[in-house]
């Protein structure tokens, strides 16, 4: 372990270096004796890293952002056909052709997806990105990987199919569904369609289903 002599010695040394004097910046590399390590010990390795890179949600936004406008101009290489089948609620099979760009990563296929589950008569649900797992049998796969080397892996090039798992979802409101009445109870103001909303989300947060949920509210407004 340094002195306090030693480690004033090397902070002034620092202290010079940081001037534009080269022989200062020479005399503090010579320092540490640096010509005389010849190769460096077989079992040298740098510390993994906690998170390797890209392997973040954030860090997927970040790369497809950054593509954004460099995939306008990218061509397509593949057109692949998605097939999706949910494990859970809510239970779909869906099948979806995107066009594959060399950028194209995971978290582009599950905005597709989303947005296809909230259209698709079968499903109508909203879904957020984030609460949407895509598995190859039972293998997770991470939102920046890339659409080419997971097909490249798979082995297979014009079609592939994924098992889902969805953590949360709901029910998408259809503007032309005429409006539920309000339910009031004698004597005192009316539930609003709005507060029922609340109250859908409050529940699907610990029953995790919307059919649940749906039922539970059911059952509430024939009580009053």
């Amino acid at each position: 372990m340094a002195t306090e002599v030693e480690f004033a010695n090397k902070f002034v040394q620092l202290l010079e270096v940081t001037t534009p004097s080269a022989d200062a910046q020479q005399a503090f590399a010579d320092s540490f004796n640096l010509n005389s390590i010849s190769r460096l010990p077989g079992n040298f390795t740098f510390p993994p890293l906690p998170r390797p890179f890209g392997a973040t949600r954030q860090n997927a936004l970040t790369d497809s952002n950054e593509c954004k406008d460099a995939g306008e101009t990218e061509e397509v290489i593949a057109t692949v056909e998605f097939t999706f089948k949910s494990l859970k609620q809510p239970k779909f099979n869906l099948k979806l052709a995107l066009d594959i760009k060399p950028s194209t990563n995971i978290y582009m296929v599950k905005s597709s997806l989303a947005q296809l589950l909230e259209g698709s008569p079968e499903t109508a649900i909203a879904v957020q990105p984030a609460d949407i797992k895509l598995m190859i049998r039972t293998k997770t796969l991470q939102d920046s990987e890339n659409v080419s080397q997971v097909l490249e892996s798979a082995g297979s090039t014009g079609s592939l199919s994924l098992n889902v798992l969805i953590s949360q979802f709901k029910a998408k409101t259809q503007e032309t569904k005429e409006k539920s009445p309000d339910v009031s109870i004698p004597g005192h103001a009316a539930i609003t369609e709005a507060s029922w909303s609340q109250i859908s989300d409050i529940l699907l947060k610990d029953l995790k289903d919307q059919a649940k949920v749906d039922q539970t509210i059911k059952g509430f407004k024939n009580s009053l």
